[in-house]
């Protein structure tokens, strides 16, 4: 073997005279002392080169690559996902043959290129399939479902009342772990292994447990004890004495409610303890107070009155002075709850009663267009008027702040339409601006533009993107003229262009970045970020500034950068070619997000050559002009405001 020679009767045995050395024939192998034909699949050998071609010798045996199987005849490749199969061999690992198809495990899913590992509980997701068996992906994220809950290993039904339990999340909706059994929450109770809403007062009852709490089933219905008055929400003591009220209802027996407090009905006075009926005529009495109407107290009998004398004489005590007036620094007049109507003192007006001065108005109020209410920089606390609060300040509804705020989370904070800029309250101009974290359309006013504009704003869990374009359904066509992309047009909750305008009026602070969001019509997906971008006035012919590319869908708009807006009807030079309307280079150049929406593909650059691609294209991502299928443009500023 390997000896030179000339002619093949030179070599021993079977071997033949190549290249001037003797040699076994390629289907051959030499053992050391003669040429053998190459063992085939599963025969013993000592070396691959005992082995006919794709076989190596693995184990003593002639065996196929890991990444091969033997077909029968020769060593193929072993076949990916969904491809067809007879046997597991056939499939790549870690797949087996299920169903004639090769497929990943259940514990795995594929991941586009290998069967990965299916994802326990809280694991990111982005479909189903990428989560354990009885998990599922929710918000990106697997979970259980809503009637589930985790066990430590897998998701199991959540379980009803009575049933044993650790923690209130294995229980059912609506039902609480308590003393290690699920059941009803204390607004509830249960009725035939069901939990039903405690009621509400008068409501028909059996059973005081059916009631909400602090009411009681009495003669069939829910109601209050008779010491106490139904709030709204519960059943309290009645109140006592100058005690806070709004009804009589609220306040105890002989007791009215009068100025929002509770004070002894007018048959009755207070005795130090309780109110106590107004005494009749020749009834020993220690003051006037305790005499009934039309009496009073002399001598310590309660006695008819003399001569009553009118509001603003002198008097040496209140006895003196006519009904409702009472003797105070030697004049009668009326108490300071009261006002003078000419005749008798009248209880002054509340808040928005009837009124012609303010004198007939309460303390703090003022009567303004014949209503007692408080002045425009004050707000009714429930007694009294009192300033309105500034930025930040606690409060409970919207008239305690400012008229310039509203009151949100118990806080006076600025109206849904401005944000807080460390000193006064301004609109917004870009979706960074809300405090909101819900994607959706909001109203902005960027800086520098006449008017308002609708965005579709992208919330991404501190991320804050307004969107410029999108194409989405592809029922907007995007071959417009000049006017419409000046001006915007399309749905901002779908396929839009927001206007250069408007792109310009945002980002002209150059202090803005891009991020451009792409799909194939097979649902895969890239994005493109750019640390800078801007877009000149319509003076300029909204010019692109663009640079700091990152991302995974490759650097296809900074070729355009500092070239200015084509469409079909100005600036024209390539925006017929190319079906659009773009910052176009010297031809379609190597993006053309307002193209046409087609799965057409113009392949690599040299055939954009010979025939110029009309469609959405970003050429980097795959080296190739393919069609796209979505595209989504937004912009955000490079530092948050707050």
């Amino acid at each position: 073997m390997s000896a030179p020679c000339n002619t093949s009767n030179e070599c021993y045995g079977k071997l033949l005279c190549r290249d001037g050395t003797c040699q076994c024939e390629a289907y051959l192998y030499w053992d050391g002392s003669n040429c053998y034909n190459k063992k085939t699949w599963r025969q013993t050998c000592g070396s691959s080169n005992e082995c006919v071609e794709l076989l190596q010798c693995s184990d003593s045996t002639c065996q196929c690559r890991e990444t091969d199987f033997w077909n029968g005849d020769k060593c193929v490749s072993k076949k990916v996902v969904f491809e067809s199969c007879a046997f597991r061999e056939e499939c790549k690992d870690p797949m087996h043959c299920y169903r004639q198809r090769c497929q990943c495990f259940s514990s795995d899913y594929w991941n586009g290129s290998s069967c990965s590992l299916r994802k326990t509980i809280n694991s990111k997701c982005t479909t189903h399939l990428e989560c354990s068996e009885t998990l599922q992906c929710n918000l990106n994220k697997c979970q259980c479902s809503n009637n589930d809950y985790w066990n430590e290993i897998y998701c199991t039904k959540k379980k009803s009342v009575t049933m044993s339990c650790k923690i209130e999340n294995e229980c059912q909706e609506g039902l609480r772990c308590f003393e290690n059994a699920c059941r009803c929450h204390t607004t509830k109770y249960l009725n035939d292994n069901a939990c039903l809403t405690k009621k509400d007062l008068h409501t028909d009852c059996e059973s005081s447990v059916e009631c909400k709490d602090t009411l009681r089933c009495s003669e069939g219905t829910c109601r209050c004890d008779e010491s106490e008055f139904w709030n709204g929400t519960a059943c309290i003591q009645k109140r006592r004495k100058d005690e806070s009220c709004f009804s009589t209802n609220e306040c105890k027996e002989n007791f009215q409610c009068a100025k929002e407090r509770c004070i002894c009905k007018d048959t009755h006075y207070w005795d130090g303890f309780e109110c106590s009926l107004r005494k009749s005529i020749i009834v020993s009495c220690n003051e006037s107070m305790e005499c009934a109407d039309s009496l009073y107290c002399k001598d310590s009998l309660c006695g008819c009155k003399d001569i009553e004398k009118d509001s603003g004489t002198k008097c040496l005590e209140s006895m003196e002075c006519q009904e409702t007036l009472y003797c105070a620094r030697d004049i009668c007049q009326c108490p300071a709850t009261d006002f003078w109507n000419g005749s008798l003192c009248v209880l002054k007006t509340s808040l928005n009663g009837t009124c012609n001065s303010s004198i007939e108005c309460d303390e703090t109020l003022q009567c303004k267009d014949n209503r007692c209410v408080c002045c425009d920089t004050d707000y009714w606390d429930g007694k009294y008027c009192v300033e309105r609060k500034g930025y930040n300040s606690s409060c409970s509804t919207h008239s305690e702040c400012m008229k310039e705020y509203m009151c949100s989370d118990n806080r006076c904070d600025c109206p849904d339409t401005a944000y807080w800029n460390g000193q006064t309250c301004v609109q917004p101009t870009e979706c960074e601006d809300f405090q909101s974290g819900v994607s959706g359309v909001y109203t902005v006013w960027p800086i520098g533009s006449p008017t308002h504009v609708n965005v579709y704003c992208v919330m991404k869990g501190g991320d804050k993107w307004t969107v410029i374009q999108r194409r989405h359904s592809g029922n907007v066509d995007f071959y417009k003229d000049w006017y419409q992309y000046k001006s915007g047009f399309g749905n901002v909750k779908s396929d839009h262009w927001i206007g250069n305008d408007n792109i310009h009026f945002v980002s002209s602070d150059g202090a803005h970045e891009l991020r451009v969001e792409l799909e194939d019509w097979n649902g895969q997906t890239a994005y493109a970020e750019y640390s800078t971008f801007s877009v000149g006035d319509e003076s300029s012919k909204y010019v692109l500034t663009v640079s700091g590319y990152s991302g995974t869908a490759g650097d296809s708009l900074n070729h355009h950068n500092g070239y200015t807006f084509q469409t079909k009807d100005l600036n024209t030079g390539y925006a017929s070619t190319c079906q659009g309307a773009w910052w176009y280079q010297d031809s379609c150049a190597y993006s053309n997000l307002n193209g046409k929406r087609t799965s057409n593909s113009w392949g690599s650059y040299r055939h954009r050559q010979r025939s110029q691609p009309t469609s959405m294209t970003w050429y980097h991502w795959k080296s190739q002009y393919i069609g796209l299928r979505e595209s989504m443009m937004m912009i955000r500023r490079k530092y948050q405001k707050h």
